[in-house]
């Protein structure tokens, strides 16, 4: 549901200039610029909200570009859907005590991108609004870690998780207690998650689940394909050599196991039919022979 929101003025004698509220627009996937500032990042205006596809169909598409050299630090999709767990307000008329329960909420594709491009940390923030028009944001921190052994450039990974998830949302927090109060939550020293080698970009298209020690706040990722730390503009809408993920790794050796074990079982049992034929073919011709022998 899109926000409309008109420009008002006010004219006597003298000319004024009119003041102007400016429009929430929808943005494309592009991210918008960055700047090179240490300090916390400024989110990009949310988009309005709009119908997108559920979870793991709703694959986003976001960059991170430094305004000044311009180039994309981090490129980044992937289908990312939010588990937090929340409580019910108590039903005094039906004798019901307040519940645990777990509220899911989808990062739409339609997400608006900003960040910070650092030396030695990144931040990809993705803002929207949903069917109230309050907003959401997520923010998705990425760190740089040197090779002490000099033998590579080194690696990144996502190190931290911060969202802000408004909680009034019926749809996905049903009957939920104090509804004005949004979710602030956070997932820290995390190891190893989207662990990459520079100049590499993290491949997997299976489920990674990221969760809060108490398992309160669970992230969820798939198809995702992840860079960050990138230096060079030409190949800013490309990414880097894969590095796939130990769990597609496996899937892809399971297959292939699989689809030779099928094709060898297929062939010795073809093999087996074929030689059947072959018997009776032959037992045949041989009652056949004896028969003529016979008269």
């Amino acid at each position: 549901m899109g926000l409309s929101l008109s420009d008002n003025s006010t004219t006597t004698a003298k000319p004024t200039t009119p003041t102007t509220t400016q429009v929430p627009t929808t943005s494309s996937s592009t991210a918008a610029p960055s700047t090179t500032s240490t300090s916390k990042p400024s989110p990009a205006p949310p988009a309005p909200h709009v119908e997108d596809k559920p979870f793991p169909e709703n694959i986003g598409s976001w960059n991170v570009t430094d305004a000044t050299s311009n180039v994309t630090c981090i490129k980044f999709n992937a289908a990312i859907q939010l588990s937090l767990t929340y409580e019910t307000v108590p039903d005094v008329k039906a004798n019901k005590t307040k519940e645990t329960k777990v509220g899911k909420v989808d990062v739409p594709e339609s997400a608006v991108a900003s960040g910070q491009c650092g030396k030695e940390s990144q931040v990809l923030t993705l803002t929207w609004n949903n069917k109230d028009n309050k907003t959401n944001r997520v923010d998705l921190t990425f760190t740089l870690f040197e090779d002490k052994n000099k033998t590579s450039s080194g690696n990144f990974s996502l190190t931290s998780i911060a969202l802000t998830i408004d909680k009034s949302d019926n749809a996905s927090f049903p009957n939920a207690t104090n509804p004005e109060v949004p979710f602030n939550e956070s997932i820290s020293e995390m190891k190893n998650v989207f662990g990459t080698p520079l100049n590499n970009s993290y491949r997997c298209n299976g489920d990674f689940a990221v969760k809060q020690e108490n398992a309160t706040v669970v992230v969820d990722f798939q198809n995702s394909q992840v860079e960050a730390f990138r230096s060079n503009p030409s190949s800013s809408t490309e990414f880097s050599k894969e590095y796939i993920c130990t769990e597609d790794q496996v899937a892809s050796q399971s297959f292939w196991m699989t689809f030779f074990v099928a094709t060898f079982v297929v062939l010795i049992l073809a093999a087996a039919i074929a030689a059947l034929v072959m018997f009776v073919i032959r037992k045949r011709r041989s009652r056949v022979g004896s028969g003529y022998e016979n008269m």
